[in-house]
């Protein structure tokens, strides 16, 4: 279906109830709206669908499985079977994201100090301001040169 270039609507417009299409729709080169335009209370594209250079949802935005960006090697996906959401770049998968938490994948930089402390590691934890009294304490009770 080939609805040629230009649609220009004074009042009101109705174009019936469907319209299906199997193979090419081409609607025009450009689609200009002044007030109000209703596409139905949704709208279900199967294949491919190209919109310009931004998009405004005001509510809830359903997606498939993928989310691409710019190429077909570069998109988000949910893995329904592990619940994740996964970051592919170049193909690569780059970020898991989970319920539980998330991993990083590849080799990653910072351009600040990232810093890591794991509480497995950690016995005998105490206030510092504690231990340096403590110290100081000691250092008076016992006089330079005793062991």
């Amino acid at each position: 279906a080939q609805v040629g270039s230009t649609l220009s609507v004074r009042s009101w417009l109705r174009l019936g109830s469907a319209l299906s299409v199997f193979d090419f729709a081409h609607l025009g080169s450009s689609l200009s709206l002044r007030s109000l335009t209703r596409l139905s209370s949704s709208l279900s594209i199967f294949g491919e669908m190209r919109l310009g250079s931004s998009l405004s949802v005001s509510d809830d935005l359903f997606f498939g499985s993928r989310l691409h960006f710019g190429t077909s090697d570069t998109y988000i996906h949910y893995d329904s079977g592990s619940t994740e959401l996964r970051f592919y770049a170049g193909g690569n998968k780059r970020m898991s994201v989970s319920s539980a938490g998330g991993d990083l994948h590849g080799t990653w930089s910072s351009e600040s100090i990232i810093s890591a402390s794991d509480r497995r590691l950690k016995r005998s934890i105490e206030p510092l301001h504690l231990r340096l009294a403590a110290h100081a304490s000691m250092a008076v009770a016992t006089p330079a040169g005793t062991p």
